[in-house]
């Protein structure tokens, strides 16, 4: 009777790295898993490399290929606006972190009380940010729609300053005589 054999395969161990673009393996760099964050830098990224490459050739909107291409070349980067204009305004409502473009490096710098901070800190100021952020925009809102209120109607029809002027030059000449 011959003997059963069993393949058995041999596990292995992976150093995976977590970071705000995405998890990452450390032997071979290959991204695993990208977050909203890592797929909009990849995209500016390759969006502002488009347009530094492009447009770096002296006399393109001039060539007749060019303008045969520029309403394929416009509806591709509108997409493209269109899906960042999305991812951006996520991250911006989050208030997680904040991107800034170093055109001459072609990078992206983040910005985030996370980075910099210990973790309950940092939360900490995350939280008071989104309630300071909650409330302007509660104020915003109330002063569009219209206060009831006799401060309201003064800030938005300018009533307020003429008066002010006036108490001032009331006061002025009360002091002076």
């Amino acid at each position: 009777m011959a003997a059963l054999r069993f393949k058995i395969p041999r596990k292995r161990f992976r150093l995976l790295v977590r970071t705000p673009g995405g998890t990452m393996s450390m032997q071979d760099g290959e991204r695993l898993k990208t977050t909203p964050l890592g797929r909009e830098v990849w995209l500016r990224w390759h969006l502002l490399i488009f347009d530094q490459t492009i447009y770096a050739v002296d006399g393109i909107r001039t060539w007749a290929a060019y303008a045969r291409h520029l309403p394929d070349i416009a509806a591709a980067t509108a997409a493209i606006a269109a899906v960042l204009r999305a991812y951006r305004e996520r991250r911006v409502e989050l208030g997680l972190f904040h991107l800034r473009p170093l055109r001459k490096l072609l990078v992206f710098r983040l910005m985030s009380p996370l980075l910099v901070m210990p973790l309950p800190d940092a939360l900490e100021k995350w939280r008071s940010r989104r309630r300071r952020r909650r409330h302007a925009m509660l104020l915003l809102q109330s002063k569009s729609s219209g206060d009831s209120s006799i401060y309201g109607k003064c800030c938005t029809t300018g009533f307020i300053y003429p008066v002010y002027l006036l108490f001032v030059a009331i006061l002025a000449c009360v002091i002076i005589f």
